[in-house]
C-alpha cells in the first residue's frame, strides 16, 4: 500500500514539473514575442548564452585571423597540438634512474 503511494506520488510530482517547466516555456516565449526597446536587451540576459556569444577574432602566429566559431576551433586546436611533421623525429633521452627509489643509501651524499 505504501509502495503504490509512494510511485502515485513519484509520477504526480513528474507531472507536476513537466506542467510548471511547459507553462514557463509557453510564458517566455510569448514575452519574448511581445518584447520592445529596451526590453531586448533586459531579455538578452537571460536568454541562451551560447546564441548570443560573440568574442572578437582571434590571430596567430603569422597573422591569419580566425573569425567563426569553426576557424577559432581549428586555430586553437592546430596551436594547442601542432601536426608531426614527416621529417622530424625526436630523440628519447638516455635512460636514467627516475624508475628507482630514492632513499637516504642511495640518494645521499
Amino acid at each position: 500500500m505504501r509502495r503504490r503511494h509512494s510511485e502515485e506520488g513519484a509520477q504526480a510530482k513528474a507531472e507536476l514539473q513537466k506542467s510548471i517547466r511547459h507553462s514557463k516555456r509557453k510564458m517566455w516565449g510569448d514575452y519574448l514575442q511581445n518584447i520592445r526597446g529596451a526590453e531586448v536587451w533586459r531579455a538578452a540576459r537571460y536568454a541562451n548564452d551560447q546564441a548570443g556569444t560573440t568574442m572578437q577574432a582571434l590571430t596567430d602566429r603569422d597573422s591569419k585571423q580566425a573569425d567563426t566559431s569553426l576557424e577559432k576551433k581549428e586555430m586553437l586546436g592546430h596551436n594547442s597540438f601542432p601536426p608531426n611533421d614527416g621529417d622530424q623525429y625526436y630523440e628519447l633521452p638516455p635512460a636514467g634512474s627516475s624508475h628507482t627509489r630514492v632513499t637516504e643509501c642511495n640518494g645521499g651524499t
